[in-house]
């Protein structure tokens, strides 16, 4: 146990709030009751942010933490098991339906693994004021089997693939993925972070330049679905797609829509007749952030699942995810680390405790 003392933003003392579950490992035939896991209760709360407390998994794969918990902080576990971490969902706070059955799945781990393109899904909008167009590109990853994929000890890439190398202002949105596991690099996307079985998706968002005359996708896996919403109709798009016959409409915006199943080794290319000359180009534009179509995909996604409520476009879950990964990878490690790379931590660490901060305040978390 961790036996941390916290400081609590609720003044009337609480019962115990019961929080368990059980660590279960995928196997080719089923999946079975893992012991000897360590399992850590995370807070993130607006005065606190880290580990509550830690347990072992019994020998039925079972866990229970009892703590009196602030109402206005999340909760989440992570399963530590082969060098890999998992992550619940955030747990209720309301003592009247305790989480007292959650499941966490954890395995063993492979470097070749297969992963697949269940989707992807390219939103590219209008020219803005200085030529640069915004994207939104949501890849839906696969991996179908038992086993998580690894980078290994040769630090490959868990998945990859090629993207123009004209595209600027790269980033990382609200995804299962931590911006620090994903890289652009010499014409590749790579991701260096574990895939376990499952679904997972990986949002990108970047810029497209005023000067440039053709964006070429280029495949290096079958998608099987893919689809390309253009917010005007000045480009063209050729390769193994099909134009749907009306636009699709989202928040009031009319977008051209293609649809199709590239394969490997296919391309698709837009040719945008209304490139500027380059020695026009605001490249400053690199150092502005990619946010405006978030909203537009968000009610893209919505609209496709039939939702009602909104998506934030950066959940407070995920930000409680990824300051939890990023603690469980350099936590007790400063000795082991370059100094550079822990103050880099150090750094990441402050930024996204301020990001859950405002989040909590504006009323983003989870009870």
């Amino acid at each position: 146990m961790l036996g941390l003392a916290l400081p609590t933003a609720t003044a009337a003392a609480q019962d115990l709030l019961p929080v368990g579950g059980t660590i279960v490992r995928l196997t080719s035939a089923d999946n079975v009751p893992q012991a000897g896991v360590r399992v850590v209760l995370h807070r993130v709360g607006r005065d606190f942010q880290g580990p509550v407390d830690s347990t072992l998994s019994r020998a039925d794969g079972s866990f229970r933490f009892d703590f009196n918990p602030d109402t206005t902080a999340v909760y989440i576990l992570s399963a530590s098991y082969a060098g890999v971490q998992y992550f619940s969902s955030p747990v209720h706070t309301n003592p009247e339906r305790p989480d007292t059955a959650i499941s966490i799945v954890v395995s063993d781990t492979s470097t070749t693994a297969r992963i697949e393109v269940a989707s992807r899904h390219v939103v590219v909008g209008a020219p803005r004021a200085d030529g640069t167009r915004q994207v939104i590109d949501l890849v839906g990853l696969e991996n179908p089997g038992w086993l998580t994929r690894v980078p290994g000890h040769a630090q490959r890439p868990t998945w990859s693939t090629p993207l123009s190398d004209v595209v600027i202002g790269f980033d990382v949105g609200a995804s299962d993925f931590s911006p620090e596991a994903v890289f652009f690099r010499d014409g590749q996307v790579e991701v260096l972070g574990p895939i376990a079985p499952g679904a997972k998706e990986l949002l990108l968002r970047y810029l497209i330049p005023a000067t440039t005359g053709n964006l070429v996708f280029v495949f290096a896996d079958t998608a099987r679905e893919f689809s390309l919403l253009i917010e005007d109709t000045g480009p063209r798009v050729t390769g193994p797609m099909f134009e749907a016959p009306e636009p699709e409409v989202i928040s009031g915006q009319a977008f051209r829509t293609w649809r199709g199943r590239p394969t490997p080794a296919d391309t698709i290319t837009i040719a945008f007749p209304d490139a500027v000359p380059r020695s026009t180009a605001p490249f400053l534009v690199a150092l502005v952030g990619v946010m405006g179509l978030a909203l537009i995909v968000t009610a893209w996604r919505i609209r496709r699942s039939h939702a009602t409520a909104p998506v934030e476009e950066e959940p407070v879950e995920v930000l409680v995810r990824r300051l939890a990964l990023l603690d469980a990878r350099y936590r007790g490690r400063e000795a082991e680390v370059p100094a550079s790379e822990w103050i880099g931590y150090q750094e990441r660490r402050h930024a996204l405790k301020e990001r859950l901060t405002r989040a909590l305040a504006s009323g983003g978390g989870t009870s």
